[in-house]
């Protein structure tokens, strides 16, 4: 699983540095694997710039793959492994819905004793140029990003599991959740990249935190025709009877004024609801209402400005 881990550090510094390697890239990357002492393990990847590029499920592991063969192109994907001892690993993405799903679980294993580390690794790429309608000098756009999960089997003598969650879309963060097999267990902003997890956001709140999910709500600023590369992975490692399910599933959503459109390198960008996450809790929908005041103040605020300058 070095593929894996080196794709980790990647991802990690991509952030640190802006994204500019994937700022203009429309791209799905997908990989799952499992291993375990003297078997060779799981090791499939999807890059939708090259197609499958990797596919080596172990003896006893059964592929499922969203589309026949996997070809270079595709914006919405999947691939999975599985096996009869509980060991389960899905990476998913779709740039349609905005979306990036995983689930990681290490079943009972080899005689019941211990599983396979398996590991999902999911991220997705896409470019945004913003469009402002009228003479606006820039505009605030609302920044929704949300995790939902479950994870069952980790603690005091039993198990382990990490879950990452880098996002960068005008402003940067990484969310990370850890549990391991001596009960320490972590969670919030500040993973395992060691720079500021914050960068670049005009404000934002965080919600609803926990070992498995949150609500990130920020506010970027953007001016005609500025082009933004956005950003989203999810890394899961869960082992020894630890099941982990991020399928329900990690999601951008945007907010924006009246006057301000995108549109996306992609052609294909939050085009298509969310089939997940269903209607937002109470919690959920008084955030976006404070957001959307929040960006109507704003706007009132640059408008008058507009008039006063004309």
């Amino acid at each position: 699983m070095t593929s894996v881990r080196v794709r980790r550090v990647l991802a990690l510094t991509m952030i640190a540095g802006g994204f500019a390697a994937q700022a203009h890239a429309a791209q799905i990357i997908l990989s799952v694997g499992d291993s375990y002492p003297g078997s060779p393990g799981s090791a499939v990847d999807y890059d939708s710039l090259a197609g499958l590029v990797k596919n080596q499920p172990a003896p006893g592991d059964t592929l499922t793959l969203s589309t026949p063969g996997m070809p270079a192109g595709l914006t919405s994907a999947s691939i999975k492994i599985a096996n009869d001892q509980g060991n389960l690993g899905l990476a998913s993405a779709s740039l349609e819905e905005g979306v990036v799903r995983g689930t990681a679980n290490g079943g009972p294993g080899l005689f019941g004793i211990v599983s396979r580390n398996t590991f999902s690794d999911t991220s997705m790429h896409d470019s945004l140029t913003f469009h402002i309608s009228d003479d606006a000098v820039d505009a605030l756009v609302g920044v929704h990003v949300h995790l939902d999960g479950t994870e069952a089997g980790a603690g005091l003598g039993s198990g382990g599991y990490n879950m990452d969650m880098p996002f960068s879309l005008g402003g940067s963060f990484d969310y990370f959740g850890t549990i391991v097999n001596n009960g320490n267990q972590a969670f919030g902003l500040g993973g395992p990249s060691g720079f500021n997890q914050t960068i670049g956001w005009e404000s934002y709140t965080l919600s609803n935190a926990s070992m498995t999910g949150f609500d990130f709500d920020g506010v970027i600023r953007v001016t005609d025709g500025e082009t933004q590369g956005v950003n989203m992975s999810l890394f899961l490692n869960c082992y020894d009877n630890t099941t982990c399910d991020f399928s329900h599933t990690g999601r951008v959503t945007l907010s924006l004024p009246n006057d301000v459109t995108f549109t996306s390198g992609s052609g294909v960008f939050l085009t298509a609801k969310a089939d997940s996450g269903g209607v937002p809790e109470p919690a959920s929908w008084a955030l976006m209402l404070v957001g959307f005041a929040g960006l109507g103040a704003a706007l009132r605020r640059r408008q008058a400005a507009v008039l006063a300058l004309g």
